[in-house]
């Protein structure tokens, strides 16, 4: 009988090369692919855009009713609040030992709420107090922590804005 050598290593090799070959193959259609599809994206918002220069041109484009350009409701509310009366309570309110570090207002509930740090209880009292002397409703501690290291209190105060809102 004749001897027959079987290389089975050639055979790997052969199919190795074919995947490669089918690997880079697949990467370049879908590099290809991906790049179309960007400049169909860039063709079709040139294309709107020339639709809409026509549209505007020929008299086509009409004015949006009221509803479609209406603001949000939390936007339009926070157009009417006088935030200049907000800014003016809190410029008098101010006192020794006291340093306002956020104000962060809530048009939606109708409060303000101040974050910062006194010196001591008694100054924080002290502007609690003034804060109602200068129209803001109800102005409330609703939490206050001290910082044993440099001896403050940490607060956060809560009251009604604009004065003469329902509690």
């Amino acid at each position: 009988m004749k001897r027959i050598d079987l290389d089975f290593m050639a055979t790997r090799r052969a199919d190795l090369r074919w995947r490669v070959v089918a690997a880079v193959l697949l990467f370049a259609v879908a590099v290809t692919a991906l790049q179309l599809h960007e400049r169909r994206s860039r063709l079709d918002a040139q294309i709107a855009g020339i639709s809409a220069r026509d549209a505007l041109l020929a008299g086509e484009n009409e004015p949006q009713p009221a509803a479609a350009t209406a603001l949000p409701a939390p936007a339009s509310l926070a157009l009417q609040i006088p935030w200049d009366g907000l800014i003016n309570a809190l410029n008098k309110s101010t006192s020794a030992g006291i340093v306002v570090e956020t104000v962060t207002p809530d048009v939606i509930a109708g409060t303000v709420l101040l974050d910062g740090t006194a010196n001591d209880f008694t100054a924080l009292r002290a502007y609690l107090d003034a804060l109602q002397r200068h129209h803001l409703n109800a102005p409330a501690l609703t939490s206050e922590t001290l910082d044993e290291a440099s001896g403050k209190l940490h607060f956060r105060i809560e009251a009604r804005w604009p004065a003469g809102a329902a509690p």
